[in-house]
């Protein structure tokens, strides 16, 4: 994959991967209260069907020890064009893969739709499985250049730059793109308002040394929620315990709204980052805001366009709402119709309504990466630190 680079050597990574005190259920905690989105449901690739999963395939050696291959759900992000998913930057960090400890050899990235990948949780032997057949092959990873991962801090304050893209290899033709939301409509926003979420992460929250039980982890789930905080590039979703929130393993993941006096009504307003705090998971999780990048997705969507990067460039920038509009009667054949409230356009061309999810015919999970005092939303990271220790023993033993 071009032109992905890493923001922080692979040592910050390590110290700043939440190496520390475990955070475990506590003494007579239910386990179900601790679902990866917590308090969701799980939910296949009908439902939020522009999420996708992030997987990652690559090779990583250790002094010593030799290389071995990995393949593991990664993060997720969210389709914004046919080609293009927006993510979290520190998804795209391959340095950090081997904490400090050795090189990451290779490292590609992948897209899928399906929405059960626990089976690459769970896989202990040294063979790793397959990338899906469904999975298309990204081509180029762009962090946002301002990212540092020693920026993240606490709360909702600040400017952390935690967004990247990556462009896909080949098209996406059968699932609608989600509108992103513009800077003008991002005034709508407020706390309290009704959002939806989703993501991959861990169901339990297991110590980070921990390979988290089978069946809790990998697989995609879904939720209703607010916001709770509104910062000028962050915001906070969901927060006390009785709220539907996100925790470990959710990285790079969407937050969407539905806004009014819209044709389609529904907008990506956030990419997952962080945990709020040293509480973790039990505080909600802190978004970058996309209305403050936008500027920023659209230069690089067009850069894309201009050197050969992309190859869906019939909308070389952002997509607006008509473009999508214009898409689905592109998909459906069926001529030019604006869509309402999840119905038929009068041209027969199909519109995504206020809520109706669009069908697929593939489908899309993800997780990511851990970080910072606060810790970054992810797991694959800690999958990989235990099978490297695990293998280490083998090796040793």
């Amino acid at each position: 994959m071009k032109r992905a680079t890493s923001m922080v050597s692979s040592v910050l990574v390590c110290g700043a991967c939440g190496l520390g005190p475990s955070s475990g259920l506590e003494a007579g905690a239910d386990p179900a209260a601790h679902q990866a989105i917590i308090n969701g449901d799980l939910c296949d690739e009908s439902v939020e069907p522009t999420a996708v999963a992030i997987m990652l395939d690559a090779t990583i050696s250790f002094p010593g020890q030799g290389s071995f291959d990995i393949t593991q759900a990664m993060c997720t992000g969210t389709l914004i064009a046919p080609d293009v998913v927006v993510l979290a930057a520190h998804c795209l960090d391959t340095d950090g893969l081997s904490f400090g400890f050795g090189d990451t050899e290779r490292a590609d990235f992948y897209v899928t739709f399906e929405a059960d990948l626990s089976r690459f949780a769970e896989n202990q032997s040294q063979d790793p499985l397959p990338i899906p057949s469904s999975a298309i092959p990204a081509s180029v990873g762009i962090p946002h250049p301002s990212f540092d991962l020693l920026s993240l801090g606490q709360g909702t304050s600040g400017v952390e730059s935690d967004i990247g893209l990556l462009f896909l290899a080949a098209p996406i033709t059968d699932v609608l793109p989600e509108v992103v939301i513009t800077t003008a409509e991002a005034e709508q926003l407020a706390v309290g308002d009704a959002v939806t979420i989703a993501g991959w992460g861990q169901q339990l929250p297991t110590s980070q040394f921990e390979q988290p039980p089978a069946g809790s982890v990998g697989i995609k789930v879904c939720g209703a929620t607010t916001i709770e905080e509104l910062g000028t590039t962050l915001m906070q979703i969901g927060d006390a315990p009785e709220t539907t929130r996100k925790c470990r393993g959710d990285s790079g993941g969407p937050t969407y709204i539905e806004l009014e006096g819209a044709a389609i009504r529904r907008r990506v307003i956030g990419v997952t980052s962080r945990a709020y705090d040293q509480s973790d998971c039990n505080k909600g999780g802190v978004d970058t805001r996309i209305d403050s990048f936008v500027d920023w997705i659209d230069d690089e969507m067009r850069q894309g366009c201009e050197n050969g990067d992309r190859v869906f460039c019939d909308v070389p920038g952002v997509l607006s709402e008509d473009d999508v509009i214009d898409l689905g009667a592109a998909v459906t054949g069926e001529g030019e119709g604006e869509g309402g409230e999840g119905g038929e356009g009068e041209g027969g061309g199909r519109g995504r309504g206020a809520s109706e999810p669009v069908e697929l015919a593939n489908g899309c999970p993800g997780g990511c990466s851990s970080g910072s005092d606060v810790g970054l939303f992810g797991g694959a990271f800690v999958l990989l630190l235990w099978r490297g220790r695990r293998r280490q023993g083998q090796a040793n033993g």
